[in-house]
Protein backbone atom coordinates (compact mmCIF):
# COMPACT_ATOMS: atom_id res chain seq x y z
CA UNK A 1 0.00 0.00 0.00
CA UNK A 2 2.80 2.25 1.42
CA UNK A 3 4.29 1.98 -2.88
CA UNK A 4 0.99 2.75 -3.90
CA UNK A 5 1.03 6.18 -2.10
CA UNK A 6 4.37 6.79 -2.65
CA UNK A 7 3.73 6.72 -6.81
CA UNK A 8 0.57 8.87 -6.79
CA UNK A 9 2.28 11.52 -4.83
CA UNK A 10 4.06 13.31 -7.20
CA UNK A 11 1.41 13.31 -9.93
CA UNK A 12 -0.90 14.45 -7.44
CA UNK A 13 1.87 17.06 -6.54
CA UNK A 14 2.46 18.23 -9.46
CA UNK A 15 -1.65 18.49 -10.73
CA UNK A 16 -1.89 20.26 -7.12
CA UNK A 17 1.01 23.06 -8.15
CA UNK A 18 -0.70 23.68 -11.63
CA UNK A 19 -3.69 24.43 -10.38
CA UNK A 20 -2.37 26.65 -7.94
CA UNK A 21 0.33 28.09 -10.20
CA UNK A 22 -3.22 28.54 -12.70
CA UNK A 23 -4.82 31.03 -10.49
CA UNK A 24 -1.98 33.28 -10.20
CA UNK A 25 -2.58 34.75 -13.54
CA UNK A 26 -3.58 38.18 -14.25
CA UNK A 27 -5.84 37.14 -16.91
CA UNK A 28 -4.97 40.34 -18.85
CA UNK A 29 -2.51 42.33 -19.82
CA UNK A 30 -3.78 45.82 -19.70
CA UNK A 31 -3.81 46.12 -16.03
CA UNK A 32 -7.40 48.10 -15.52
CA UNK A 33 -6.50 50.51 -17.96
CA UNK A 34 -9.69 50.88 -19.91
CA UNK A 35 -11.06 52.86 -16.96
CA UNK A 36 -13.41 49.90 -15.90
CA UNK A 37 -14.98 50.37 -12.21
CA UNK A 38 -13.24 48.53 -9.45
CA UNK A 39 -15.19 46.38 -7.42
CA UNK A 40 -14.15 45.43 -3.98
CA UNK A 41 -15.70 42.31 -1.89
CA UNK A 42 -15.83 41.84 1.54
CA UNK A 43 -17.00 39.20 3.88
CA UNK A 44 -16.56 41.63 6.88
CA UNK A 45 -19.49 43.22 7.82
CA UNK A 46 -19.91 47.27 7.43
CA UNK A 47 -21.20 48.68 10.79
CA UNK A 48 -20.54 52.24 9.75
CA UNK A 49 -19.42 54.30 6.88
CA UNK A 50 -18.78 57.58 9.45
CA UNK A 51 -15.51 57.49 10.74
CA UNK A 52 -16.12 58.59 13.71
CA UNK A 53 -19.02 55.64 14.34
CA UNK A 54 -16.92 52.84 13.39
CA UNK A 55 -13.42 51.27 14.31
CA UNK A 56 -14.38 47.49 13.01
CA UNK A 57 -12.62 45.71 10.25
CA UNK A 58 -15.24 45.95 7.81
CA UNK A 59 -15.51 49.68 8.07
CA UNK A 60 -12.15 50.45 7.80
CA UNK A 61 -11.41 48.47 4.78
CA UNK A 62 -14.32 51.33 3.61
CA UNK A 63 -12.52 53.96 5.14
CA UNK A 64 -9.16 53.30 3.79
CA UNK A 65 -10.30 53.36 0.15
CA UNK A 66 -13.05 56.43 0.42
CA UNK A 67 -10.95 58.64 3.13
CA UNK A 68 -7.44 59.77 3.53
CA UNK A 69 -5.49 59.38 6.25
CA UNK A 70 -2.67 61.87 7.94
CA UNK A 71 -0.48 58.54 8.13
CA UNK A 72 -1.12 55.56 6.52
CA UNK A 73 0.56 51.69 6.83
CA UNK A 74 2.03 50.54 3.65
CA UNK A 75 1.31 47.28 2.45
CA UNK A 76 3.44 45.12 4.40
CA UNK A 77 4.91 47.86 6.80
CA UNK A 78 4.98 48.15 10.44
CA UNK A 79 5.83 51.75 10.88
CA UNK A 80 2.85 54.05 9.42
CA UNK A 81 4.07 56.77 6.34
CA UNK A 82 2.80 59.96 5.83
CA UNK A 83 0.04 60.08 3.60
CA UNK A 84 -1.94 63.54 3.44
CA UNK A 85 0.85 64.40 6.35
CA UNK A 86 4.39 65.67 4.86
CA UNK A 87 5.62 65.07 7.77
CA UNK A 88 4.91 63.89 11.67
CA UNK A 89 7.06 63.39 14.57
CA UNK A 90 6.91 63.52 18.29
CA UNK A 91 8.66 67.10 19.22
CA UNK A 92 9.50 66.58 22.82
CA UNK A 93 11.38 63.37 24.79
CA UNK A 94 8.42 61.98 27.01
CA UNK A 95 6.14 61.33 23.38
CA UNK A 96 3.46 63.83 24.31
CA UNK A 97 3.55 65.87 21.90
CA UNK A 98 2.71 64.92 18.23
CA UNK A 99 3.32 67.41 15.06
CA UNK A 100 2.18 66.96 11.76
CA UNK A 101 2.66 69.38 8.82
CA UNK A 102 0.41 69.15 5.58
CA UNK A 103 1.27 68.26 2.29
CA UNK A 104 0.81 71.17 -0.12
CA UNK A 105 -2.19 71.32 -2.74
CA UNK A 106 -4.08 68.90 -0.99
CA UNK A 107 -8.26 69.44 -1.88
CA UNK A 108 -11.42 68.19 -1.01
CA UNK A 109 -13.81 66.57 -3.77
CA UNK A 110 -15.77 69.58 -4.36
CA UNK A 111 -12.31 71.18 -4.79
CA UNK A 112 -12.15 73.40 -1.82
CA UNK A 113 -8.51 73.38 -0.50
CA UNK A 114 -7.84 70.85 2.72
CA UNK A 115 -6.43 73.02 5.58
CA UNK A 116 -4.91 71.90 9.74
CA UNK A 117 -8.27 73.41 10.54
CA UNK A 118 -10.23 70.75 8.91
CA UNK A 119 -7.93 67.66 10.07
CA UNK A 120 -8.38 69.52 13.31
CA UNK A 121 -12.51 69.75 12.94
CA UNK A 122 -12.14 65.66 12.10
CA UNK A 123 -10.40 64.68 15.44
CA UNK A 124 -12.98 67.05 17.49
CA UNK A 125 -15.90 66.06 15.49
CA UNK A 126 -14.80 62.33 16.81
CA UNK A 127 -14.05 63.01 20.28
CA UNK A 128 -17.75 65.09 20.50
CA UNK A 129 -19.55 61.90 18.81
CA UNK A 130 -17.83 59.41 21.20
CA UNK A 131 -19.27 56.44 19.28
CA UNK A 132 -19.70 53.72 21.59
CA UNK A 133 -18.91 51.42 18.43
CA UNK A 134 -16.13 54.12 17.23
CA UNK A 135 -12.59 55.04 17.66
CA UNK A 136 -12.67 58.18 20.18
CA UNK A 137 -11.55 56.14 22.92
CA UNK A 138 -7.68 55.95 21.19
CA UNK A 139 -7.89 59.78 20.96
CA UNK A 140 -8.60 59.98 24.73
CA UNK A 141 -5.10 61.12 25.49
CA UNK A 142 -5.31 64.23 23.00
CA UNK A 143 -5.35 67.36 25.50
CA UNK A 144 -5.37 70.39 22.71
CA UNK A 145 -5.00 70.31 18.78
CA UNK A 146 -2.91 73.42 17.69
CA UNK A 147 -3.22 74.59 13.76
CA UNK A 148 -0.73 77.52 13.73
CA UNK A 149 -0.69 77.56 9.61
Amino acid sequence: MRNRVQRLALPLSATMTAVVVAGCGTGGSDGGADGDPLTMGITDKVTAVDPAAGYDVGSWIVFNNVFQSLLSFPKGATKPEPEAAQSCKFTDEASKTFDCTLRGGLKFSNGEALTSEDVKFSFERTIKINDENGPAVLLDSIKTIDTPS
